[in-house]
């Protein structure tokens, strides 16, 4: 049995959530990311087809814990699972897994 044992670089994100976690194909959806060293400027990387806009921060919010994201996936995209990650200028997330689905979030 080989184990791997992975730490976390000092200031690197880490997310814990991500509401909603799944996405839909031919639209644009707001993702908020909960975690922790979400610090700007932040970059997305996805590994599926699509685009990602990190938007703005309200004026007073910015506490390093909270992010928010517009996905936008075009309508032939597949459907399954994808991955999410994020990084800032001391390193990289985790991959966090998440949904595109073509049923209507609730």
């Amino acid at each position: 049995m080989i184990g791997l044992l992975v730490t976390p670089v000092s200031g690197a994100p880490l997310i814990s959530n991500m509401t909603p976690r799944s996405v839909k194909p031919g639209s644009t959806t707001e993702v908020t990311i909960t975690g922790t060293e979400l610090t700007s400027p932040l970059s997305v990387w996805m590994s599926f087809q699509g685009t990602a806009e990190v938007l703005p921060t309200p004026e007073g919010m910015d506490d390093n814990k909270t992010a928010r994201l517009a996905i936008t996936l075009d309508a032939e995209i597949q459907v399954g699972v994808a991955a999410v990650a994020v990084s800032n200028a001391q390193g990289i997330s985790q991959i966090f897994m998440m949904l595109i689905d073509d049923l209507t979030n609730v």
